[in-house]
């Protein structure tokens, strides 16, 4: 990776956590939160493969649980690194774009 892709990725998971401590901590959908953190990963994980979606969820995932509370650090590292790299590899392997896929 660049480290211009480094610096842009750093930036938006600094956004990610300033937004989802602030603003969206109290928002609720249908009973559920909403997890810009997970967004993140899955919008890298698909765009970049699985290996830069593992590791990008791992670091996004500790960060976040600095800022959790109530529960222990790392399970949502590991929890978006597998998410990442699962998400990676099935955009890698089960989609295939078409002609009109693209646009």
């Amino acid at each position: 990776m660049t480290p211009m892709r480094i610096a842009r990725l750093s930036l938006l998971v600094v956004a990610a956590v300033v937004l989802q401590t602030t603003i969206f901590s109290d928002l609720r959908l249908w009973g559920g939160g909403v997890w810009l953190g997970l967004l993140l990963v899955i919008a890298v994980a698909f765009s970049a493969g699985s290996n830069t979606g593992a590791i990008f969820g791992f670091i996004c995932g500790l960060i976040f649980d600095l800022f959790l509370t109530g529960t222990p650090l790392g399970l949502s590292a590991l929890a978006y690194a597998l998410t990442g790299y699962a998400i990676g590899m099935f955009e890698g392997s089960m989609l295939r774009s078409g002609p009109l896929v693209t646009p």
